[in-house]
């Protein structure tokens, strides 16, 4: 990975780098920080900045550029769109060390907005079904990857079971299921990654047939 330029340095410094979630989902803000300090000591004022490198793509970019505070603590927060590595660098003075701090790799996964209804409009969801009524799943995500598939599925024991698949369109898609006997079903709704993000997970749904 390309690093910080180092020249003539006298002390030495070091960068830490964490992560609010290194998974997060595309519609989630991901929070940067860390501490600079130098021959052990914090230093205020100093600056970082902050690279980033997304998925597909060779080459750094800058994406911001913060001010230490008197602890030496450093932080910076976005969304992301695809899976990113993030190196955070400290190009230091002549008389200061220059410092990149370790890459952390961000796999960002699409957002899968979920709800169960019995109407195709219109209410929160619900989670109480009649045997014989169909239930509609639609399904909103944000920043999907084109072409991507939807997949309803059940839980079955430990395993999931696909209940049926369709492309989105429009990074949308409407399930609608009849269950075939009275019982409680934890359902939930995949969306297939790609080369630049992963698989996306909806939250779990309880529905109770009677």
């Amino acid at each position: 990975d390309p690093v910080a330029p180092t020249g003539p340095t006298t002390v030495a410094s070091s960068l830490s780098l964490r992560a609010s979630d290194t998974t997060p989902t595309t519609s989630q803000r991901v929070a940067l920080s860390g501490v600079l300090s130098i021959a052990g000591r914090s230093e205020t004022g100093q600056k970082v900045s902050v690279f980033l490198r997304p998925a597909g793509t060779s080459t750094w970019s800058l994406g911001g550029t913060v001010t230490v505070g008197s602890t030496g603590a450093w932080s910076w927060s976005r969304t992301f769109t695809r899976t990113t590595t993030v190196q955070v660098r400290y190009f230091g003075s002549a008389s200061l060390d220059a410092k990149p701090a370790t890459s952390s790799t961000l796999t960002v996964r699409p957002s899968v907005a979920v709800s169960a209804r019995t109407t195709t409009v219109g209410g929160t969801g619900d989670t109480t079904f009649r045997l014989g009524s169909t239930v509609r799943v639609p399904v909103a995500t944000v920043a999907a990857p084109t072409g991507a598939k939807a997949s309803l599925q059940r839980k079955s024991g430990t395993s999931w079971v696909t209940i049926a698949s369709k492309a989105l369109s429009g990074g949308k898609a409407t399930f609608q299921w009849k269950p075939s006997k009275r019982a409680t079903y934890t359902l939930r709704v995949v969306v297939s990654g790609s080369s630049t993000v992963a698989t996306g997970y909806s939250r779990l749904l309880g529905l109770s047939v009677s």
